[in-house]
């Protein structure tokens, strides 16, 4: 089984932890929780079967040899006004209770968004001055996992540090709500002996859950979850799982996904999520963020699916953002509203757009084996003027 985390208190200074695992800032208040040595579940004791509930107005009668339950008339009325108490966790895009997906293409800005809806929830509504008022949470602060399987700890804490010339770095202080999880790779190799690694990790976000009794769940990102997400054989068994996690530790849950390659003239719609359908059909809702045409760093957030509220941020109403470090929190900070179409490219641009992007890797690819621009430039069939730009755009 799991060895008990405790966190360890801040060091006045700096100063990596030396062990396996995660390190983490000492500025930072958030936690980090690895995955340990998990080798196999201990059997659950035997039980006798529940008895069957006679039913009142909050609940169902339920025969325990039964996967179903049947609701009265007057039961349905008492979940109906449950349901009208959810709040909301970031606007009205995400509410409690909700799995929700976050999709957008490859460095638009998914984890930095993810964070700051991480930061708000962990911090609640308690009047702060958000960057982004239009997704602050209803909610109080409450416990967050959030689950990293993107960056190391020492990726995700430069994005919230700045040097500030004296030696000690000054860094953002997250809630103390707030709770990193990510993989312990020196343990993975001996626990996989035993159980595939997507296993692995839903146990341990159940542990995670259930230790530190969080209610809300990040995962960034889905492919970790799975052995694939590509066709309805894998997507759906894992999408009951989540279900089935949301509804045993009563969670709200936040996916975020990949978009295949696509052409930034194009609207955002579910299609654009990668993956079996079955993703975005289980998902009770789903946002995306998109590049827009009026800037590198102007992003715009719409809604895609929802079912507890009519669409705020559709295609005549995205929320415009803009990405920019606010001393030391990256974050993306409300710049109104707009209409989506003013933000897409013309075709021609967005074909020009992802040459460039297949040409800019193409030139770092060369560049790394040590060839000189104009032995790129010959081999690529492009002017060295136009591989030296890449290269300086790609530096930038």
């Amino acid at each position: 089984m799991v060895e008990n985390y405790t966190p360890s208190p801040c060091p006045p200074a700096p100063e990596w932890n030396k062990g396996k695992g995660a390190c983490i800032l000492p500025t930072m208040v958030g936690k980090t929780i690895s995955i340990s040595k998990v080798l196999r579940p201990e059997p659950e004791p035997a039980s006798e079967p529940e008895p069957v509930p006679k039913g009142d107005a909050g609940t169902a009668s339920r025969n325990p040899y039964l996967a179903s339950r049947v609701y009265s008339g007057i039961q349905l009325t008492a979940q109906a006004l449950l349901a009208t108490k959810q709040k909301m966790l970031c606007g009205p895009l995400w509410f409690e209770g909700e799995i929700c997906i976050l999709f957008a293409d490859t460095n638009v800005g998914k984890s930095i968004l993810a964070v700051q809806i991480a930061d708000m929830i962990a911090r609640g509504n308690g009047g702060e001055d958000y960057a982004l008022p239009e997704l602050q949470p209803e909610c109080e602060g409450q416990k967050v996992v959030y689950a990293d399987f993107e960056l190391t700890i020492q990726q995700f804490a430069r994005r919230y540090t700045v040097d500030t010339g004296l030696g000690v770095p000054d860094t953002y202080r997250f809630s103390d709500n707030m709770l990193r999880l990510e993989l312990d790779y020196g343990n993975l190799e001996e626990a996989q002996l035993d159980m595939p690694m997507y296993q692995l990790i839903f146990k341990d976000l159940e542990r995670a859950v259930q230790e530190n009794g969080a209610k809300v769940l990040i995962i960034d990102n889905i492919t970790f979850m799975a052995t694939g997400t590509e066709t309805a054989s894998d997507a759906m068994p894992l999408m009951k799982r989540l279900v089935g996690m949301k509804k045993q530790y009563g969670l709200s849950i936040l996916l975020l996904a990949h978009t295949p390659k696509r052409c930034l003239s194009n609207p955002l719609t579910r299609n654009d999520l990668q993956g079996s359908k079955m993703l975005i059909n289980f998902a009770d809702s789903a946002f995306a963020i998109g590049e827009s045409a009026m800037g590198s760093d102007t992003r715009y957030i719409k809604q895609i699916k929802q079912r507890n509220c009519e669409p705020v941020y559709d295609a005549g109403n995205v929320l415009v953002c803009r990405i920019a470090k606010e001393g030391t929190f990256l974050r993306f900070g409300s710049a109104g509203t707009g209409s989506e179409e003013h933000h897409l490219c013309d075709r021609s641009a967005a074909g020009r757009r992802h040459t460039d992007r297949d040409e800019v890797k193409a030139v770092l690819t060369l560049k790394a084996q040590g060839l000189s621009y104009s032995e790129i430039a010959e081999r690529l069939s492009i002017s060295r003027s136009k591989v030296y730009r890449l290269a300086k755009d790609a530096e930038d």
